[in-house]
Parts: C-alpha cells; sequence; structure tokens
C-alpha cells in the first residue's frame, strides 16, 4: 500500500480500504458535491452501479497484467509472483446433503476475508473512472456516477459513459446488474430532463430515493425517510435490550446503549445532520428513552427529570455530539489527516489575520446545499474561539472542544 500511495497509482474517489479514507469522508465530499451542483444547475442525475459477484469474478491472469501495468513486475521471485501464488492453485467443491463434487480449480476471483483481496480488487477496478466524463465514485465496488444535468446534451454524455462502462466491463470480464443498478434524479423541477438510462439495453429504474454506502440518497437531499428509518431501527433495538437485560447492572446497560444504539443514529451524521428541530427532537427521544431505561426510571415525569438524567450519566445531547464529530472531520480536513482536498472548499476569509482561523463561506442557493457539511460546518467553525480552533494536534483540538462544549452546555438546557 505505501507503494501505491508513494506512487499516487489509485484513483484520489476511491475511498475503500484506504488510509485517511472511510465511508463518512467518501459520502460527505459526494453530497457536498452534488448539492453544490444542485444549486448551481437545478438538478443532477445519479446512477448507482451494482456489480454482479464483484469479488468473485476478477480474472487472474487480466489482474496479473494490470499489476504490471501499475508497476508491480519483476523477476521470478518478484512481488508479483508472489502475488500469483497466492491467487493459484484455489480449488472449489460444492457440498450438498452430504454429497460432496469434484474439485475444481479457480480461475478468477480474489479472496475474500484476506488483507491482500481486496486491495487487488482495487487495483483492478482503479482505471473504471478513466472511462467516464461524469464524476465516478467508488467504496470498492459501490460505484456512484453523477453529473449536472443542464439539458439533454448532458443526460446524452451520462449515457455515453454508461456505455463506455459496459465496454470496460466486457473487455475485462467484469459484469454489472441491471436489474439493481437505478437513478436517482435530484431535482426541485417540476419537469425533470429525463435521460432514459439503459445498461445492456435495460432501462434503469428511477427512484425517490437508494442507498449508498448505507445512508439513503433522496431525490430532494433531504433526511426525512432516513431520520425515521434509523430513529425506528434504535427505538427496536433499544426495545431488545430493555426486554432482554432487565437484570443486568447499571454499567452493562449503559454499554448496550452506547454499543448497539446510539451508534445507529450516529453513523455517518457529518453527511445528513439535521438542520429542522422536528429531526433533532426526533433523534433525541430515543437517547432519553435510553436514559430512563439505563437509570430505570420509567415512573419520574416531574417536568426536567429525563434532563437531569442525562447530566448524571454524562451523556451530552445528540446534537452536540454530531456537532463535534462535524468539527473534528474538518479539523482533520484541514490538516491533511483525511483525504478530501483542503484546497478545495477552505478558503481563508477575507478578513483572516494572525492569530484568526476563519474561512470564507461558500455563497449557497438552493437550501440543500446550504444545509450540507462544509458550508454549515465553516459556519460552526468560524464561531470557535481561535484558542480551539488553532490547537495544533489533533488530540489537544479534541480535548479543547470536549471543554468548549461543556462550557456551552452549562448555561443551556440539555
Amino acid at each position: 500500500m505505501d507503494f501505491l500511495d508513494q506512487q499516487s497509482i489509485l484513483h484520489d474517489n476511491q475511498h475503500g480500504f484506504r488510509s485517511k479514507r472511510s465511508c463518512e469522508s467518501q459520502l460527505v465530499s459526494t453530497i457536498n458535491e452534488i448539492a453544490r451542483n444542485l444549486g448551481e444547475r437545478g438538478q443532477v442525475d445519479i446512477i448507482l452501479l451494482d456489480f454482479s459477484k464483484a469479488f468473485d469474478k476478477v480474472p487472474h491472469r487480466r489482474l496479473a497484467h494490470k499489476l504490471g501495468y501499475y508497476g508491480i513486475r519483476g523477476t521470478k521471485c518478484s512481488t508479483l509472483q508472489w502475488i500469483r501464488d497466492f491467487l493459484t492453485n484455489r480449488t472449489q467443491q460444492v457440498l450438498l446433503e452430504g454429497h460432496k463434487s469434484s474439485t475444481a480449480p479457480l480461475l478468477s476471483g480474489v479472496p475474500q476475508g484476506t488483507v491482500l483481496g481486496p486491495l487487488l480488487f482495487l487495483l483492478y477496478i482503479n482505471d473504471l473512472p478513466e472511462r467516464t466524463t461524469s464524476d465516478a465514485r467508488s467504496f470498492a465496488d459501490d460505484c456512484l456516477l453523477y453529473t449536472p444535468v443542464k439539458s439533454r446534451s448532458d443526460t446524452e454524455t451520462l449515457q455515453k459513459d454508461l456505455d463506455s462502462l459496459v465496454k470496460w466491463e466486457e473487455e475485462w470480464q467484469m459484469a454489472f446488474h441491471p436489474e439493481k443498478c437505478v437513478v436517482i434524479q435530484v431535482t426541485n423541477k417540476r419537469m425533470p430532463t429525463n435521460g432514459n438510462y439503459n445498461i445492456h439495453g435495460h432501462l434503469l429504474d428511477v427512484v425517490d430515493s437508494s442507498k449508498y454506502l448505507g445512508v439513503n440518497i433522496s431525490k430532494d437531499l433531504r433526511w426525512d425517510n432516513y431520520i425515521n428509518s434509523i430513529t425506528s431501527k434504535a427505538n427496536r433495538t433499544l426495545g431488545f435490550i430493555r426486554r432482554n437485560m432487565r437484570g443486568c447492572r447499571k454499567q452493562a446497560r449503559v454499554a448496550a446503549y452506547q454499543g448497539l444504539v446510539r451508534p445507529t443514529l450516529e453513523y455517518a451524521c457529518a453527511a445528513w445532520d439535521p438542520w429542522s428541530s422536528k429531526h433533532i427532537h426526533q433523534l433525541e427521544k430515543v437517547q432519553r428513552r435510553a436514559a430512563r431505561f439505563v437509570t430505570r426510571n420509567y415512573h419520574d415525569r416531574h417536568p426536567g427529570s429525563v434532563t437531569q438524567m442525562l447530566k448524571d450519566l454524562h451523556w451530552e445531547p445528540l446534537q452536540i455530539r454530531r456537532l463535534k464529530i462535524k468539527l473534528i472531520l474538518l479539523y482533520k480536513i484541514q490538516h491533511a489527516l483525511v483525504a478530501i482536498p483542503a484546497d478545495a472548499y477552505l478558503i481563508c476569509s477575507d478578513a483572516r489575520t494572525r492569530g484568526s482561523h476563519t474561512f470564507r463561506l461558500p455563497h449557497t442557493g438552493k437550501e440543500a446545499y446550504r444545509h450540507s457539511f462544509f458550508p454549515r460546518t465553516i459556519a460552526d467553525w468560524n464561531s470557535l474561539p481561535s484558542e480551539v480552533a488553532c490547537t495544533p494536534s489533533l488530540e489537544a483540538f479534541k480535548c479543547q472542544l470536549d471543554d468548549y462544549t461543556r462550557a456551552q452546555l452549562t448555561t443551556t438546557a440539555y
């Protein structure tokens, strides 16, 4: 991996199985760009691509050819030969009702569950974005294409990209699953420009929303349905542990909430952090229910009783936790600790002076972009005291941010 990073071989928009990249970094950068383009053009067409048995289809000979192209070559004792040995002499066998078939050699596929397998897959599909003029984003085999649409010619360009990817899959013996590939037209237009996109002649379904890396992207870039989904799931999980942990100690109940419920409410939240009070309260209600479960206090209905429980448990409001998650991510971007280019999003304020830390707020038109990660988080960042924002290390910044938000909470109600 060090060799690949030093040579900048892997495509920048591939965020799977790589350092400084994650589902969160992919979602934040992708959704922010879609929202920005929506404000400029009024429509963005997204195509979510689905590979058919992606890891299992990688042909070993063609993979070796690509590895050689990327500089992994040499003598018989080279790294390339070692990788060949890793892939070859593998067999498969079917067991059905106690009867085994004869073994057959595996001529394709990279082993999943290994360290090397996913990396080999990334190298094999690495040239896929080069076949498109539209923006292509990937997290391993989860691929997404999008383009701003202002006229029919933009949809025709996107279809040409799909045709180019069909040629790519045929050339490299991969396969898309057209029935599972979908289109989302992100727009507020009453009459959007329809592209009628197809793969292998199969017309792709146009959907109101679809899941990408675990987060539902909707055609209006709002998060109502996604928040309804995760709060429903979190409440079901909370109900399950409440029924099954009646006799457990408080410490175990706290661990169950923090390990099983809260992660559902916070996964990739930097990408979808809600701005409406309705959704903020909807998420907080789950934690307030959890506070009653952990403290076993279901009877005290006095105003402020749950607020006191939260304070006693030292549980910050989820809204504050999301704010901290976003500010920490922005700090990482600023200091190149996350592979999102700071110079593309963070421009020093015109009024910035020595000791100042503020960034210029991007111009926002549409609501979707106004409430996306960078416009909102830059505004929050600019409101931080300089002694917090200018902290020299990440760990020190986290401590300073904890102290700052704790002080803010002492002056406001939970």
